[in-house]
């Protein structure tokens, strides 16, 4: 299966799954628009990576670009889901979570950008 083809699945895989937890949520303002951005937020990063995979090997200054991308919509995707699970836990697992998710943040960070190519 080609690289476009998992992209595709992935994301009719994300509206399927979303359209029956927003079916489960009606009538949740808050937990549709979670849902809602939650979408956008993975299909953006979802489609971002697959734009640093067709990009041409020569071209660094767009693969550093979409490194950015990729870098930011992760981030993006992480911290959300973060703080909506931090808000269902105690404290101490909830500061657990937030550390699991800024060492995430940072080492994702490092590996794009830090670390040298081979």
């Amino acid at each position: 299966m080609s690289s476009a083809s998992l992209t595709a699945a992935s994301i009719i895989f994300l509206a399927v799954v979303s359209a029956l937890a927003v079916y489960r949520a009606r009538g949740d303002a808050g937990a549709t628009s979670f849902i809602v951005l939650a979408d956008l937020l993975l299909a953006f990063f979802l489609l971002s990576v697959r734009w640093f995979e067709v990009l041409p090997p020569g071209d660094a200054a767009r693969k550093r670009k979409a490194k950015v991308i990729i870098c930011l919509s992760a981030t993006s995707v992480n911290l959300l889901f973060s703080w909506k699970v931090s808000f269902m836990m105690p404290l101490g697992f909830a500061a657990v979570v937030w550390t699991i998710s800024l060492t995430t943040v940072v080492a994702g960070f490092y590996l794009l950008f830090c670390l040298e190519e081979n």
